[in-house]
């Protein structure tokens, strides 16, 4: 029977790379999120602009105004903040990499070692056969 003898630091790697593949997943959806989020405020920020130029109230220009200002401040951190995901992004999908190389490694390995126990295994009932044969043979010739 082939047992591997480094079945668990297959598992193991196996677990990193499920772990990488969900940490990867779980940033590309924050990403998506703040996309999202950029996106509505660029279109609440459109909408107020659009608003202003129907106002004559210099008190409600000046409140928009001040929206509008905060608003792009809140545009220009989430703009950076998608930047920082992105990098994160890069790193974690490295990671993943090569935690799925790793894992591969072991399971060429693995495949290589049971290749060469079934080889070892046919040799082995081959001579069983070749001395059943050979007995048999011997038995003929006595009779």
């Amino acid at each position: 029977m082939f047992k591997f003898k480094l079945e668990t630091v297959l598992k193991y790697r196996k677990m990193i790379e499920e772990e990488a593949v969900r940490e990867y997943q779980l940033k590309k959806k924050e990403i998506q999120e703040c996309k999202n989020k950029i996106k509505m405020l660029k279109e609440e920020m459109s909408t107020q602009r659009n608003s202003t130029k129907k106002l004559s109230d210099i008190n409600m220009i000046k409140i928009i105004d001040n929206y509008l200002f905060r608003l792009n401040n809140e545009i220009e951190g989430n703009e950076l903040r998608l930047v920082n995901l992105r990098n994160e992004l890069t790193e974690i999908e490295k990671k993943m990499f090569q935690a799925r190389k790793d894992r591969k490694v072991l399971e060429n390995l693995k495949e290589k070692k049971l290749l060469e126990y079934i080889t070892a295994e046919n040799l082995k009932e081959q001579k069983f056969l070749d001395e059943i044969a050979s007995i048999a043979e011997n038995r003929k010739k006595l009779n």
